[in-house]
């Protein structure tokens, strides 16, 4: 099984080769995100729990499902585009500061950049 095809490349060669890779899949249970500017990630897609899940989402439920965990004490921190599934499957989204604008957008709170040495902003469990 796949969980993620990452293309990598001059930034320019990416930048033109999103929206025909996005074509390509249009229909398919793939989603297209571009995570860094020389980075584009094609994610299959899962059905759970009545929805399509794909890349960190599908690993989340599928850890959180066998431990037995609901989905609503999960939080999920990421900063970029492929993190923005985990974050609308996760409780609570955390964005880290320097994170792209889609995934600060989408989080629940963003903290400290992830460039810093320490976790200040996130809170504790």
């Amino acid at each position: 099984r796949v969980h993620l095809v990452a293309l990598l490349g001059e930034e320019c060669r990416i930048q033109a080769a999103a929206p025909e890779v996005s074509q390509l899949l249009e229909g398919t249970a793939a989603q297209v995100v571009q995570p860094l500017p020389f980075l584009l990630d094609i994610v299959p897609r899962i059905q759970a729990d009545s929805n399509q899940l794909g890349g960190k989402a599908a690993g989340l439920h599928a850890i959180t499902t066998a431990l037995g965990i609901p989905r609503e004490v999960v939080m999920a921190v990421g900063d970029s585009g492929n993190d923005l599934d985990m974050f609308r499957w996760a409780g609570w989204a955390v964005a880290m500061g320097n994170s792209s604008p889609p995934a600060l957008a989408a989080a629940d709170v963003v903290v400290a950049s992830n460039d810093d040495d320490d976790c200040q902003g996130v809170p504790e469990a």
